[in-house]
């Protein structure tokens, strides 16, 4: 990769913050808050899955991020957040803010 690409790509996500949450029903309720307003329907079969899956002790830590983009929105994580507020299970997530749109 020339460094014209890195430089203009660096650039493009310096911004980005990432870590390790665990995230309880109240945090995940204020995330939630701050969900895009077009998202997709919650899918109850979907939900319940990931219910069962805390409830269960069998939920981990995945590679797939809650994110939120550079003007603070929710676009990734909406089913599981809503699963932790559900259970009231605090969870681990790892958690992306500022991702470029």
């Amino acid at each position: 990769m020339t460094s014209q690409i890195e430089n203009a790509l660096s650039t493009l996500y310096e911004g980005i913050n990432y870590s390790l949450e665990f995230i309880t029903p109240e945090k995940a309720q204020f995330y939630l808050e701050k969900n895009f307003e077009n998202n997709r329907k919650i899918s109850r079969n979907n939900l319940e899955e990931l219910k069962r899956e805390m409830k269960n002790s069998r939920f981990i830590l995945s590679d797939s991020a809650i994110c939120f983009d550079t003007d603070g929105i929710l676009v990734n994580g909406q089913h599981r957040l809503l699963a932790v507020v559900q259970t009231g299970m605090t969870q681990p997530f790892l958690v992306v803010k500022n991702m470029p749109s």
